[in-house]
């Protein structure tokens, strides 16, 4: 009998501390994702592409507007930086 509660209290120590153990690290863990911070959301990099491509058509409308050669200058420059590129071997 005396062996057996040996045994029996070996095993529930061992269960104990094994359990202490897991309590710790979950712990360690939670304390450790509290001092992350949280990556932006989906919405706020939606949000953020929309204003940065409105902010790109008010600048391309305004320099349209400035410049009324502008879109032929550029329209050109396209067509030959494209005819160089294709004619590349």
């Amino acid at each position: 009998m005396r062996r057996q509660a040996e045994a029996d209290l070996q095993a529930h120590a061992f269960r104990v501390l094994h359990n202490q153990v897991e309590a710790i690290r979950r712990q360690a863990m939670e304390e450790q994702m509290a001092r992350m911070s949280r990556g932006q959301s989906f919405v706020r990099l939606v949000l953020a592409n929309l204003v940065a491509l409105i902010l790109a058509g008010v600048i391309a409308f305004v320099a349209w507007t400035a410049e009324p050669g502008l879109a032929s200058y550029v329209t050109d420059t396209l067509a030959q930086f494209l005819a160089q590129f294709s004619a590349r071997p």
